[in-house]
């Protein structure tokens, strides 16, 4: 597991990555399609005689060092791990199953945006990663680039974020791109509108979060959220990022809501500062 996130529907998601794929646990599921936790297990306690252990899902011991990292990092409840004996982790085909009683607009949003980007974007983020700096020639750049912007495509990311992309690959041949992404420069994620608007944590950090959770509560239009294709040379991932107009719809919701200390949102809370 890494310190990676990416944004699904407006909720960071930590990527987990346990035996070479991706997955996600039921506390994951729960949060991202807006349902308990004990509705995700019950589902799955009841169908798990259906799903193939090993290939759709893993049991995982609470004392492995993998467990260990979920606790560490808030994924799960601690006290949750003191009612059981393992942890059960999901696969695209175990998520996919675990999530076929899901219906409604929310839960297709959320599966098509998992599919395509969390899941997906491993084999973006593989071979990038095997792709060399400055000794790579212009050619064999030119064939990488083809290969990822046809990943790009299927995983549904932005023409804007292809293309920039395409740049940096070309950049490790030595070579640049004189074409400037202007849509990227318009598009602001979770922390940058935090930071911009003054919302912040007890610690004096943007909090993302809590945007996040605000966003969840206003009617916005889909034409004003995209998902984006980033890399920087670390990392490359699906980040769904937000027109300038977004700021203009949670400062009128942080004023009919007398600009709150505590953002609430389901079986989590918030509580923020501004500067």
């Amino acid at each position: 597991m890494n310190n990676e996130i990416m944004v699904v529907n407006g909720n960071e998601l930590r990527v987990k990555e346990y035996n070479g794929q991706r997955v996600v646990t039921l506390w994951d599921i729960a949060r991202l399609h807006n349902v308990t936790p004990h509705n995700v297990k019950m589902n799955f306690d009841n169908n798990v005689k259906y799903l193939a252990e090993r290939e759709e899902y893993f049991l995982i011991d609470k004392q492995d060092d993998f467990a260990l990292n979920l606790i560490a990092s808030k994924d799960i409840d601690y006290h949750v791990t003191n009612a059981v004996k393992n942890i059960p982790v999901f696969t695209e085909s175990g998520y996919l199953m675990l999530s076929k009683p899901m219906t409604g607009d929310l839960a297709w949003k959320v599966q098509r945006e998992l599919v395509k980007n969390y899941f997906a974007m491993k084999e973006v983020r593989q071979q990038i990663q095997q792709i060399q700096k400055p000794t790579m020639s212009p050619e064999l750049a030119a064939d990488q680039a083809r290969f990822i912007v046809e990943l790009a495509k299927t995983a549904g990311v932005s023409t804007e974020s292809q293309m920039l992309c395409v740049k940096y690959l070309y950049k490790q041949a030595g070579m640049e791109i004189p074409i400037e992404v202007l849509t990227e420069r318009k598009l602001y994620d979770l922390k940058t509108i935090a930071k911009e608007l003054g919302i912040m944590s007890k610690t004096g950090k943007p909090h993302a979060n809590a945007v996040s959770a605000i966003i969840k509560q206003i009617d916005i239009p889909d034409t004003m959220k995209t998902e984006v294709l980033e890399t920087n040379g670390k990392w490359t991932g699906s980040v769904t990022k937000y027109k300038k107009d977004i700021f203009g719809y949670i400062q009128n919701w942080l004023e009919e809501n007398k600009r709150p200390s505590v953002v609430k949102t389901v079986g989590k809370q918030y509580a923020i500062t501004y500067c």
